[in-house]
């Protein structure tokens, strides 16, 4: 009990010299799709933005999310590697065919930038490949995906994880995807769009002014959120039951003790 408050002080007094809070979201600020008892206080009295892997909504609806629970946040305060790997392509002015793996809101999305999505059922005719959390991936659409890859086409790839958490399971994410592509074509091209890659972090922190050591990176993985920190020469704060600190322990110590 004493070390978890010693830490608790530790952390607190890190995040309380920061100009800019960074945070996940899953696992952090969501546990359990319910927003972590003190969240809402804290970041309400705090510069703040959301960084995430999340590739399954947009900016617009997850931002709506929160502004329903009480969190005063607009669009700039949330990076997500879905959103991100799509404004990448837009920023290169793209404009051939793409096979888009991602749910019907990051597709539609995708559409009003402006990108040329390909239906599922034309995949095969892809010059570049978008992977995101997709639900509705089926074994022949991933079949077109393994020979666009042995084509040499190239991926974009939102995030590199495995699982995201639910509420009683865990959820396949992009990296199995990915990591079932390498297996059957070892020299497929990609890219990593998401965490630990520094793409969303730098682009966060240029957005707000803010050099890196004037920052604090709260997360509950440290093999994507530790290392995205430390790449960028930020401090990282790691939460995670398993560590004896959880994000309600240190978000209702931060919100009892503002300054």
């Amino acid at each position: 009990m004493l070390y978890t408050e010693e830490k608790l002080k530790q952390y607190a007094e890190k995040i309380h010299q920061a100009k800019l809070i960074i945070s996940d979201i899953d696992g952090v600020v969501l546990v359990d799709r319910q927003i972590s008892p003190g969240a809402v206080e804290f970041f309400n009295c705090r510069p703040f933005v959301f960084l995430s892997n999340n590739s399954r909504f947009t900016v617009n609806s997850l931002a709506t999310y929160f502004r329903k629970r009480g969190l005063n946040i607009d669009n700039q305060h949330i990076f997500l590697a879905g959103v991100q790997s799509i404004n990448y392509l837009c920023s290169q002015n793209f404009d051939k065919p793409i096979a888009l793996s991602a749910n019907k809101e990051l597709k539609k999305f995708a559409q009003m930038q402006g990108l040329n999505i390909l239906d599922r059922g034309d995949w095969c005719k892809a010059q570049k490949v978008v992977l995101c959390s997709d639900s509705e991936l089926k074994f022949r659409e991933f079949e077109v995906l393994i020979n666009l890859a042995a084509r040499g086409v190239s991926f974009v790839c939102a995030n590199p994880d495995f699982t995201y958490p639910g509420e009683s399971h865990l959820y396949a994410e992009t990296g199995c995807v990915l990591a079932a592509l390498k297996s059957a074509v070892p020299t497929i091209r990609y890219q990593i769009m998401g965490k630990p890659e520094i793409t969303m972090l730098e682009l966060a922190l240029k957005k707000h002014r803010i050099e890196p050591q004037e920052a604090v990176f709260i997360g509950d993985n440290p093999k994507t959120d530790g290392l995205c920190a430390k790449k960028a020469g930020m401090d990282f704060v790691y939460v995670d039951i398993a560590t004896g600190i959880s994000p309600s322990m240190l978000f209702g110590y931060l919100a009892r003790n503002l300054r």
